[in-house]
């Protein structure tokens, strides 16, 4: 397991042993432990080591993925409670970035290259136009 995965593992852990809707249930600490979150993880990435993850292949395709539901909430409630989440935020970020990314490389509104001058402006000696 990689260290940007445990630094993830611990700020799910602190977000959901920190809220209060769970307080007073028995063993949250260790059922919702760094510790246990990892085996659960490992566990789960062993089982589906050949399979292609549903957020991938919305992605992949241009599709709206869960990140908001998933890093997303871990990073609002950690905020509403005062538990910084920095690596939950990065990978949201990052997953929302990529979404864009593709977003803009599939859609009808990509620029049109075309050779020469215009409004548009230059690109490497070519005409960007936006239609």
């Amino acid at each position: 397991m990689t260290r940007v995965t445990r630094l993830l593992l611990a700020e799910i852990s602190l977000v959901i042993r920190s809220l209060p809707a769970l307080r007073g249930i028995p063993n949250i600490s260790t059922r919702f432990s760094p510790e246990r979150l990892e085996t659960l993880v490992v566990g789960v990435c062993r089982r589906t080591a050949e399979n292609v993850s549903s957020m991938l292949a919305d992605v992949r395709k241009g599709r709206q993925t869960e990140i908001e539901y998933i890093n997303g909430y871990v990073v609002r409630r950690g905020e509403e409670m005062g538990v910084a989440c920095a690596m939950n935020y990065l990978v949201w970020h990052m997953v929302l970035g990529k979404q864009q990314m593709v977003l803009r490389e599939t859609s009808e509104f990509a620029p049109f290259v075309t050779q020469g001058k215009g409004e548009g402006g230059q690109w490497g000696g070519f005409e960007i136009k936006v239609e």
